[in-house]
């Protein structure tokens, strides 16, 4: 008998942590959906508050296509925005992705 509670608990465990894991999925399935600025030229450095200087703009994008080149692909995007529009930075990050996708 002690196996099969041992069992009970496992499952139900089981089914808090998918649902657990499931909850954001669902709490922010419509947060993406929003537009985001169009992407730059340079694709890999999007500095649209004007933080960077031209030079750190130029050692960012050549840094990051020389990871893409010899990294498999491996893809790194810098983005400064003066404003998040009411978005979470994680929401705008995804709608980003969605947008930009590989290049």
């Amino acid at each position: 008998m002690f196996k099969n509670v041992k069992l009970k608990v496992s499952v139900v465990l089981l089914c808090i942590f998918i649902i657990m894991l499931l909850i954001p999925v669902v709490a922010n399935a419509n947060s993406y959906d929003f537009s985001v600025k169009e992407q730059t030229n340079e694709f890999y450095v999007n500095d649209f508050a004007g933080i960077f200087t031209e030079e750190q703009k130029q050692e960012m994008l050549n840094k990051a296509k020389e990871l893409n080149d010899n990294y498999n692909g491996i893809q790194v995007v810098v983005t400064t925005v003066d404003s998040l529009e009411g978005h979470e930075i994680e929401n705008y990050a995804y709608a980003m992705y969605n947008q930009y996708r590989y290049r």
